[in-house]
């Protein structure tokens, strides 16, 4: 495609590959006269010339003529630098080659015969302005009325950085509030988005062959001066530009060694050469490379052939640009295979083979009848609404959805119902309507009210969702069954049910069942339904082998259309899915992602999201692990309904349909079935608690995965200052503590309210998550090293003691464990109350034995023994404690704020009070002690000095808004804290005196980091992990990332401790 042309910053398309055949295609004379004037031309170019080809100014404005401006593409440079040396690519010379223009869009066959079969580029000047998009787009209002609601991927980066590359979901609205200020940039799939009735397929593409091989379909949305990665790409592609104009930069494929392919760091399609700042000294054979320039104007359209080295700049806002992805060539494994290549290693040698496969198969011509069709309905086949797309007979065509045998159309995808009730399971089926599902799968043991008041507020018309309920055993009978539909019908606000199911032979395992009649009498009633018109088609669910649906074949006289089983990698019913297939049946298959080995086997992670054959292929076609899973089973002929609360996961779920396994990844899938999903590899060690399940349902209260690295850019260096943190969309991020570069992201699904504690090597982090989790993290990697599961959320942050060798840490079900750091196992837990734990132990010595001190809300302040946690002590506090408490110096006192608006010292030994001083408000921050004197902040905004021994003011400062962070001292000496208010602002320690403030977007919750280097980190929940100098304020860096309540941590070596 062209823009993965754009492809990072937008994304690079990993869908396997298809067939192409070389050389550009450029006609003799033109070939000729490009040498002759490079050869005439070679002087000039040896001495400046500045060409005026296509002049970008150097800040990435939009193109210019002014000879004067320092060119994008010709040479320039100094005596002993290589022309172009950390310029942009393209100004090493002057562009030699021409890609072809015309000025109207050529039928099929003559597009085949001159451009796709010869592999050759070509522009189609003003051939997208007659499309609905080119005039209706441009309205900002029209967008957001239309399609404002609509989950897309948007990109935080406009300029390509293999460094930083964050991905976030947001809806079209949100995109457009924010692209014109923000780095952000949009390359994200449509095909399920009803954009795509506004963009016709151009003529080109009307053959059937043709237009049936198209897979999939990207929107490409920004501000201007954005500059895509130097790549090729293994699907031929139409960039459409709707607005806005772009440069491409095209190079023939017979330089791949000079743009060294084969030495890729971020992907194998994706060259180490930066193509803003080419470093001619690491990669002198670039000064080779030949190239042409295509300058894009709004209404244009590219083809650009598979394999193509290119780089994209786009120029003007709105930049708007639609790509077709299509692969009229067949893959040639077989020559790939015989000639022992690897293509993840050897790019050049597998591109040009592939290359001159292509050239070698392509047929002469096409045979075709013409026909004009918007672009969703040639991706969906269909005039409704569908979220599924593809292929008759071909892996990497679009899939159609499901004709059932009452000739009803099925959607391949749904969405599986979340085992919630009332509110919260209508807000998790308004989500997953909103991201696009037309197929909810439902039951009568689930909460159907919910999802009918969903779909009556959604505003979808009726027909446009595919609704599946089962009958519960409970209501077997003709009658009762019948009766039991009607009570459906209500609850769903429906007059007609598109699929019913026996939700299963018997009421054998399932709670609270009493059955009244046989699954014959069930599927009787099912029949009645249909001849009522209450039900259009019918199946059964859980009969699990082809002896019974034989049973139910024989009693039926209305079709079964459905059969729905588990299934999942491991676990593929051949003998059912073989007898559906014979008869003319559809397989849905439930639990496809394999989250019953971790929820209800105990295990201690998912064998099917986290096993090798996804894992090793996930990364190169970025996409999740799950989207890889459910594109398996899409592929396998099956229906899948995932479900989730989480509604990213949901629309993740749908980009399931924007790529394709090829044929060896389907092999690989399916050796699974040969393997023990139970095997050593994925057991967790025994542990009494905490390695995997508790034994208890946690469907409404914990995410669906533990967590897992997400993003990966490298290794955190363990003597380079590094900053992490966590934020309430549950990511877990590493940045460099020097740049703000990403390093790496953790998903966990859970806001955090923990910070991390190291190893004393500093090799190992720990936190805490609401998801109910203790998680302990590689720092280099990122990597998973253990993770414990409790009964409760976390929002405090585990302490360390080392002569215990545990971790310490409070849930908010008032229960205290202690978790051995090397193996995760929990070594004691105490149920300290039954009210919550926010507060981080203090820990310290007394009397030859360790010793814990923690805060718990209603209750007050606890000491334990870290040996076994028998109580010390219990100090009462009206209302609890919500802060952290701070042990003195010498270990002899201990520091509090309470919710009776008092700050507290007590003795660290009885408990008991030594003086208490009036806060005028709750105070929820932890005090800071230096020396004799404790800091302190209220929740009503107030921060205060305290003498350490007899709790007497020496000052107060009137901040004005409440205060949830804890006061921090600097280098320097001043104190600085986060406010509600969205200020960071330092005082002088001994007068209180304001000395600088520091605004970010949104409140800031979280307490400030210090480091050696006088910079502070702070985040904010505007999404940014703020840097700034500790002495005067200024800003050092900021990064987007997470809306952030939780408070950053820094490398040990680089902690300032004062």
């Amino acid at each position: 495609m062209v823009e993965a042309l754009m492809a990072e910053p937008g994304k690079i398309s990993t869908v396997s590959v298809t067939k192409r055949n070389a050389r550009s295609g450029v006609s003799p004379v033109i070939a000729v006269t490009g040498i002759v004037i490079s050869f005439l031309l070679g002087y000039l170019l040896a001495y400046g010339y500045d060409s005026t080809t296509a002049h970008v100014s150097g800040g990435g404005a939009s193109p210019s003529t002014d000879s004067t401006e320092q060119s994008d593409y010709g040479p320039g440079g100094n005596a002993g630098i290589p022309r172009g040396h950390m310029q942009r690519l393209g100004a090493h010379r002057t562009p030699s080659e021409e890609v072809p223009i015309i000025d109207y869009v050529p039928n099929s066959i003559d597009f085949y015969e001159r451009f796709v079969r010869r592999r050759q580029p070509v522009l189609m000047r003003g051939a997208a302005k007659s499309m609905p998009a080119f005039t209706k787009w441009q309205s900002k209002d029209y967008l957001k009325k239309k399609f404002g609601e609509t989950p897309l991927k948007v990109e935080m980066r406009k300029i390509f950085d293999a460094s930083v590359f964050v991905k976030t979901v947001m809806n079209l609205s949100e995109f457009l509030d924010r692209y014109e200020q923000d780095d952000v940039y949009m390359d994200t799939p449509v095909v399920h988005s009803r954009m795509l009735e506004d963009v016709t397929v151009p003529m080109c593409l009307s053959c059937p062959e043709l237009k049936d091989s198209t897979v999939s379909s990207h929107l490409l949305f920004s501000s201007g001066n954005t500059s895509s990665s130097y790549h090729f790409d293994d699907l031929d592609n139409l960039l459409m530009l709707i607005s806005g104009q772009k440069n491409v930069i095209v190079v023939e494929n017979n330089y791949l060694k000079q743009s060294y392919f084969d030495d890729y760091k971020l992907h194998s399609v994706v060259s180490p050469i930066n193509p803003e700042a080419v470093d001619m000294v690491k990669f002198p054979l670039a000064q080779d490379i030949r190239y042409a320039v295509v300058e894009m104007k709004a209404g244009d359209i590219l083809y650009n052939p598979s394999l193509l080295p290119h780089h994209v700049r786009s120029y003007d806002k709105p930049n708007i640009a639609v790509n077709i992805w299509f692969s009229y060539f067949d893959s040639d494994y077989g020559t790939l295979e015989r000639l022992e290549i690897d293509s993840l290693k050897e790019v050049v040698r597998y591109n040009t083979e592939l290359h001159n496969a292509y050239k070698a198969n392509a047929p002469e011509s096409l045979s075709c009848d013409v026909e004009g069709r918007n672009l969703f309905s040639v991706l969906h086949n269909s005039s409704r609404v569908q979220l599924d797309h593809t292929p008759k007979d071909k892996a990497n065509a679009t899939l159609e959805p499901f004709t059932l045998n009452t000739g009803y159309q099925m959607p391949r995808m749904g969405f599986g119902s979340p085992r919630l009730s009332g509110p919260a399971a209508q807000v998790v089926y308004e989500d997953a309507l909103k991201a696009g599902y037309r197929m909810v799968d439902s039951a009568q043991m689930y909460d159907e009210e919910a999802l009918g008041k969903a779909l009556e507020e959604s505003g979808i018309p009726r027909d446009d969702v595919f609704l599946i309920s089962k009958v519960h055993p409970a209501n077997f009978g003709k009658t009762r069954t019948l009766q039991s539909i009607d009570e459906s019908l209500r609850k769903l606000k429906v007059t007609y049910i598109d699929l019913m199911l026996l939700h299963a032979k018997d009421c054998d395992g399932m709670k609270n069942c009493s059955q009244h009649g046989p699954w014959q009498d069930g599927w009787l009633g099912l029949e009645a339904a249909v001849d009522q018109g209450k039900v259009r088609s019918i199946g059964v669910s859980n009969f699990e082998t082809a002896d019974e649906l034989e049973e139910v074949m024989e009693l039926a006289s209305k079709k079964l259309s459905l059969v729905q089983n588990y299934m999942d990698p491991f676990s593929v019913p051949t003998e059912v899915l073989s007898f559906c297939q014979a008869h003319d049946i559809v397989f849905m298959g439930f639990g496809t992602l394999g989250r019953a080995y971790v929820k209800e086997a105990g295990m201690k992670i998912n064998p099917v999201l986290m096993n090798p054959s996804v894992q090793d292929y996930i990364e190169s076609r970025q996409c999740s692990a799950a989207e890889y899973v459910l594109r398996w089973a899409l592929q396998m002929g099956t229906a899948v309904i995932p479900s989730s609360q989480n509604p990213v996961h949901m629309s993740i779920n749908l980009h399931a349909f924007d790529f394709a396994l090829d044929e060896v990844e389907m092999k690989l899938m399916s050796q699974l079935q040969k393997q023990d999903p139970y095997s050593e590899e994925f057991i967790p060690p025994a542990s009494d608690e905490g390695k995997s399940s508790d034994g208890r349902d946690h469907e409404a209260a914990l995410p669906e995965l533990e967590g897992f690295l997400i993003e990966k850019f490298g290794d955190v260096n363990l003597n380079d200052m590094a900053v992490f943190a966590g934020g309430d969309d549950g990511l877990f991020t590493a940045f460099n503590g020097s740049t703000g570069a990403i390093i790496w992201q953790y998903q966990t699904y859970n806001e955090f309210g923990s910070s991390c504690v190291f190893s004393p090597d500093g090799a190992h982090l720990y936190f805490s998550s609401e998801n109910h989790r203790v998680y302990s993290l590689q720092v280099s990697t990122g990597e998973t090293e253990w993770t414990v599961v409790t009964d409760g959320a976390f929002i405090a942050t585990p302490q360390l003691d080392l002569p215990r060798a545990v971790l310490l840490v409070g849930n908010l079900k008032g229960q205290f464990y202690a978790i051995d750091r090397w193996a995760g196992n929990v070594v004691w837990k105490r149920a300290l109350s039954d009210n919550e734990i926010w507060s981080t132990a203090a820990v310290g010595r007394m009397g030859g034995e360790e010793v814990c001190f923690v805060g718990v809300l209603q209750s007050g302040v606890f000491a334990l023994r870290v040996l076994d946690g028998s109580e010390l002590w219990h100090a009462p506090v009206a209302g609890g404690v919500w802060s952290s408490p701070v042990l003195s110096h010498d270990g002899s006192r201990l520091f509090f704020g309470g919710q009776d608006k008092h700050m507290h010292c007590v003795n660290a030994s009885t408990g008991d009070t030594l003086w208490t001083w009036n806060a005028y408000g709750q105070v929820m921050a932890q005090p800071f002690l230096h020396d004799d004197v404790v800091y302190g902040a209220s929740e009503e905004g107030a921060l205060f000095a305290l003498n350490a021994m007899t709790g007497a003011k020496v000052w107060k400062a009137r901040v004005g808004t409440k205060i949830v962070s804890s006061p921090q001292l600097t280098l320097s000496g001043s104190l600085v804290i986060g406010v509600t208010d969205g200020t960071v602002r330092a005082y002088h320690s001994s007068t209180g005196k304001r000395l600088w403030t520091y605004k970010t977007g949104d409140e800031v919750w979280s307490t400030a980091a210090l480091s050696t280097t006088d910079v502070l980190f702070i985040g904010s929940v505007d999404e940014h992990m703020y840097a700034l100098n500790a002495t005067s304020g200024a800003l050092v860096w900021k990064r987007k990332s997470s809306p952030f309540a939780a408070s950053p941590c820094i490398s040990p070596n680089f902690k300032f401790v004062k």
